[in-house]
């Protein structure tokens, strides 16, 4: 019971941060997994079920603000495991008295520093979780050795360690990648202005004969508009949305008060 005492319902890693869909997309991408952007476990594993996915375009500028983010908040788990984590983690173990494990306090302290020296390069603390934890007591009924701990851990390393590099690829790409693929700007001809042009002044007039039928002249005498027919085509033309037609008609409107 002593060592059942020293339990700690820990481990103290934090969880793995929270990732958008696209940013999910890309590290099981880079995983080599094809599958739907799941929430991601504690360990860093993503999850969900495999389909055929598109290409993934270019990070887009939330993307990278996004990944800059994970980045920071990620960095507890990629840090190197002090010997007092490798305690903590191991205590279960311990305690479930497996064969061949330290006989005393001094033994399993030195285990723990070894470890540490060891798999320095090798296991970052995210990798220490408590579903590894439980995974541990599960699985071996003889103390480990370093490579065998290494081994066991190794999936949930890689796991962290790819969701890391697509993080910083993303966040920090690379000289003069754009933030997103901008679509080439449309050639516009001279004709084609001017096509435009005409096509817009065929709809106002259109719009104006609509609005307001023609003014029918007498037979054998000249049209002529009075002063209020004037200053009422004038003020049709003067809200017209081209610039051109709107300030003209502002010029006469103005002669025409004066």
């Amino acid at each position: 019971m002593a060592h059942l005492e020293k339990i700690e319902h820990q481990t103290n890693t934090p969880a793995m941060p929270e990732l958008s869909g696209a940013l999910r997309m890309r590290i099981n991408r880079a995983a080599g997994r094809s599958v739907y952007p799941g929430a991601p476990s504690a360990d860093g594993s993503a999850v969900g079920f495999a389909i055929a996915l598109p290409p993934m375009p270019p990070a887009t500028v939330q993307e990278r603000a996004d990944a800059a983010n994970a980045l920071i908040a990620m960095k507890p788990l990629l840090a190197v495991v002090r010997p007092e984590g490798w305690r903590e983690w191991l205590a279960p173990l311990r305690a479930l008295k497996v064969k061949g494990g330290p006989a005393d306090d001094d033994e399993f302290s030195a285990y723990c520093t070894a470890l540490a020296i060891t798999l320095s390069e090798t296991i970052p603390a995210g990798a220490l979780t408590p579903e590894s934890q439980r995974a541990a007591g599960m699985r071996w009924t003889f103390w480990p050795t370093a490579a065998e701990v290494a081994s066991f851990l190794e999936e949930r390393a890689g796991a962290l360690k790819t969701a890391a590099r697509v993080l910083r690829d993303v966040a920090h790409p690379k000289p003069g990648q754009p933030a997103i693929a901008a679509p080439e700007p449309a050639k516009v001809t001279p004709e084609d202005e001017r096509a435009a042009i005409s096509a817009k002044l065929a709809r106002w007039r259109q719009e104006q004969s609509a609005a307001s039928p023609p003014l029918r002249a007498e037979p054998g005498k000249a049209r002529a508009l009075t002063p209020d027919q004037l200053r009422a085509a004038y003020a049709r033309q003067a809200a017209a949305d081209d610039p051109l037609v709107a300030g003209l008609a502002q010029a006469r409107l103005a002669r025409l008060e004066a």
